[in-house]
């Protein structure tokens, strides 16, 4: 897939390129193209997440399977452009002979590329709604062998009861896999029908309970009462951060009802708990509401939280740490490092830590400059440091339009950041950091661009809606988009109604002009742009793919662009 113009001026367009702010696109799927059964067809609905070795894992829609025909639901797993489809819909289910799925959930893939995903199975005289919701795994050295971590109805390891309702998986690059799971049987009441469990590693089908309600909450004098998955993250060394609502004890109200509590190598601790002090602050934490904890490799966590006492305007924080060991990163109300009289005004509930302990948030700014037009920023901050990623108002990189909000960012595995941006009035841009301080266009709405493979084809799409992944760090056990070896994922739209997956490679710059991809720009390349120079839009000569400026002409401005990258050599192919 290759990028046939981008709206930028001739100055800013070869800066850009020089810089490597404009990336090599290649197809993962076509929605629409032939399925793994004949007369299929093969989809694949929310955007797929990547492993470090460019294996692709996501949820498929595939057209006429066996034996009935429909439509179902697929895992769709391998590298790009020869997916495979190891689990679907109506398919058999491993490890429960004779019976068969009814739908399978989005998977989760790791650094390595081992997968895991949530099945239901269909209703039989042998399943019902107790043992129909289970857990399976791949391995990355064996992409074809599906196997089962846990299924409903099957023992409860560290309870007398039986699983029932399964949810809220993660899976870390250690190949274990966390779950959340309520519980039927003889030690069950109300308050103790949840827990977590974790497998052990390298024995996908054994595992270990974390916690469970009625568990002592750390050293508080109060008890679990309700557990959430949603807010649950988990780490490569097997740590668990998740929110949970708490009883008895010391608790009296909704005003010390709740924590974050850490399951690590001590058992059950308290990460942050209502009414605790701050550290390094004079106020104490207050309420708990719902604020989204991240988790680094290493078991780093970090936290939205407000503060009981201080002004409406200095009464939220960010902090990271382990328990009995939390540092301040970000107060509401911080001065901005060399931005005299601007000051941080307001921030996500949602930040992300990545594994090098910076955390990622968006916020906005007030003070001395700052208007409705760029006071939104996306922030890297660590203790005492915080450095802007990009301000609304900034010129987007690779685009001659400024940055407008709507931001949706997540961290790759390598710690750096993609997101997506509105840009201007009405348009989307897909970046992710080059390096840490260089952002890079990977599309946006209006391109035009190239899908087919084929050096010498073209397939020529205009670009309608971009979505990647997002509010998701490189190692808390979700899906990653975004690899250590620059490869991000993502499903773009098209304004024909068609639309695919697709993987950029931020690290390679693309070269301008290189018109048939045999990875130099060079005579023939000037023979395309020859036989469209001087035409518009309405000639029948005209070619998107010179008209780098996106004006409707091929012109001298265009030439310009071709000139600058004439003689080029190694561009991606």
């Amino acid at each position: 897939m290759h990028a046939a113009h981008t709206l930028v001026p001739l100055a800013l367009l070869v800066a850009a390129a020089t810089a490597g702010a404009q990336t090599e696109i290649t197809p993962v799927l076509i929605n629409g193209q032939p399925g793994p059964f004949p007369g299929s067809l093969s989809d694949i609905f929310e955007t797929p997440a990547i492993s470090d070795n460019g294996l692709i894992a996501g949820l498929a829609l595939i057209s006429n399977t066996p034996p009935t025909g429909t439509t179902t639901g697929a895992i769709a797993y391998g590298p790009a452009g020869a997916l495979a489809y190891p689990a679907f819909g109506t398919g058999p289910v491993p490890g429960a002979p004779g019976e068969t799925f009814s739908s399978l959930l989005a998977p989760l893939i790791n650094a390595q590329g081992d997968v895991t995903f949530q099945g239901i199975i269909t209703l039989s005289a042998n399943v019902d709604d107790s043992n129909r919701r289970g857990i399976w795994f791949i391995e990355a050295d064996t992409p074809t062998l599906v196997e089962p971590v846990v299924r409903g109805g099957a023992p409860a390891p560290g309870t007398l009861s039986s699983f029932g309702f399964i949810d809220g998986i993660r899976l870390n690059n250690a190949g274990q896999v966390c779950f959340f799971a309520s519980v039927d049987g003889p030690d069950v009441i109300q308050q103790n029908n949840r827990g977590i469990w974790t497998t052990v590693p390298g024995f996908p089908e054994f595992s270990v309970l974390r916690a469970r309600g009625r568990d002592q909450a750390g050293d508080l004098n109060a008890f679990i009462d309700q557990i959430f998955p949603e807010f649950t993250v988990f780490s490569d060394g097997g740590e668990i951060v998740f929110l949970a609502r708490l009883f008895g004890g010391d608790v009296t109200d909704f005003t010390n009802d709740s924590a974050l509590l850490y399951a690590g190598p001590s058992g059950l601790e308290v990460l942050q708990y209502e009414t605790e002090p701050a550290p390094g602050l004079p106020f104490n934490f207050g309420g708990i509401g719902s604020e989204y904890p991240s988790i680094n490799a290493s078991g780093v966590a970090a936290f939205y939280a407000r503060l009981d006492g201080a002004d409406r305007d200095a009464d939220t924080t960010i902090y990271r740490g382990m328990p009995d060991n939390l540092e301040l990163v970000l107060r509401e109300g911080d001065e901005m490092p060399g931005m005299p009289g601007v000051f941080i005004d307001e921030f996500s509930q949602r930040p992300l830590i990545a594994d090098n302990g910076d955390v990622i948030l968006t916020g906005s700014l007030t003070g001395a400059g700052v208007t409705p037009d760029n006071a939104g920023v996306l922030l890297r901050c660590a203790p005492g440091s915080i450095t802007i990623i990009f301000r609304n108002g900034d010129l987007a990189p690779g685009t001659a339009l400024t940055f407008s909000g709507g931001v949706r960012f997540a961290i790759g595995r390598s710690g750096r950041v993609h997101f997506t941006a509105n840009l201007g009035n009405s348009s989307v841009g897909l970046f992710a950091e080059g390096d840490p301080s260089a952002p890079v266009l990977v599309a946006r709405i209006d391109e035009t661009v190239d899908i087919d493979p084929s050096p010498m084809a073209q397939d020529l799409r205009t670009v309608a809606v971009i979505e990647s992944g997002r509010r998701v760090s490189g190692a808390d056990g979700r899906q990653v988009y975004f690899s250590t070896n620059d490869d991000v994922v993502f499903e773009a739209r098209f304004d024909d109604s068609t639309s695919g997956i697709f993987l950029a490679n931020v690290g390679a710059s693309a070269c301008f002009g290189d018109f048939d991809q045999d990875g130099d720009v060079d005579l023939g390349d000037f023979g395309v742009f020859g036989a469209a120079f001087g035409s518009t839009s309405s000639d029948p000569n005209y070619n998107p793919l010179p008209d780098f400026d996106s004006n409707g002409l091929v012109d001298l401005g265009d030439l310009g662009v071709f000139g600058a990258f004439f003689g080029s050599t190694g561009c991606p192919n």
